[in-house]
């Protein structure tokens, strides 16, 4: 104990003590990290899909932002003439139902990956699903003498140490379980960066085994998630107060034509 102090603790006092605040950082951390989860499941669930019925093209569809929630027990919403003029809604007998990610009983968004423990949802939904792939791991110089031996193709994802830390990027998760399934470390690789990548990989795969519900809701707050990147994209809010052949007839003319004449012939 520093000078000055008006007791002593012995070693084993000493080692209570610190066990005791290991475990209060744990909790505070946990408590945290819940938090976090909880208030980025409410930022999601104001992010709806409006599916206009009847429905007739996929601009029936419309991502949209909840601005305000009313203090009302009527089923109302209220939104901007032009998010009704790009679905061509003509105010008769159309309906509007709001689709949004589900919440788990513990107040976070669910996903189809046990890796929400480590990233946000939106980073998970961008991962590819967890299947039965295996993945084969190698260090450089074992990998080019398989390569030359023609043992393997030369199809790896590389992955190279420099600023690599233990918090993997979840785009190189992206990289590797897009991959052939093929993993080569080069010589700059810690091993306790490639073991966390193995165990990162081999966690996420793993969740093919999660409980039923869980993995259905998992996949549709993924498919909400790909629907509010479809709808979101500036590409696809094409004009929809006019018959759907017309506005693709305006997109097609749109497209630059291709400066030189392909022919194709049958041999």
């Amino acid at each position: 104990m520093p000078d000055g102090t008006l007791y002593s603790v012995g070693d084993e006092d000493l080692l209570v003590i610190e066990l005791n605040n290991n475990e209060s950082r744990r909790q505070r951390n946990f408590i945290n990290r819940r938090a976090q989860q909880m208030y980025e499941a409410f930022e999601m669930q104001l992010k709806v899909i409006i599916d206009r019925i009847p429905s007739q093209s996929m601009q029936s569809f419309l991502s949209a932002d909840v601005a305000m929630l009313f203090d009302t027990e009527e089923n109302l919403m209220v939104m901007s003439y032009f998010l009704l003029w790009l679905q061509g809604a003509d105010l008769d007998v159309d309906k509007s139902f709001t689709i949004t990610y589900e919440v788990g009983d513990d107040g976070r968004v669910i996903t189809p990956s046990k890796l929400d423990r480590y990233y946000t949802a939106e980073e998970i939904f961008n991962l590819p699903l967890p299947s039965n792939k295996k993945f084969k791991y190698y260090d450089a110089a074992e990998y080019a003498e398989k390569v030359i031996a023609e043992e393997i193709p030369n199809n790896a994802v590389r992955i190279d140490g420099r600023n690599l830390t233990r918090k993997i990027p979840v785009q190189l998760l992206d990289l590797i379980l897009s991959g052939s399934g093929v993993v080569v470390f080069e010589d700059n690789v810690d091993v306790e960066i490639k073991n966390r990548i193995k165990e990162l990989i081999q966690l996420h795969q793993s969740s093919v085994n999660l409980p039923s519900t869980t993995k259905v809701s998992g996949y549709k707050n993924k498919i909400v998630h790909i629907i509010h990147q479809v709808l979101r994209d500036p590409i696809v809010q094409v004009q929809t107060n006019v018959p759907v052949d017309e506005a693709m007839d305006e997109l097609k003319s749109a497209i630059p034509k291709p400066k030189y004449k392909v022919e194709f012939f049958r041999t």
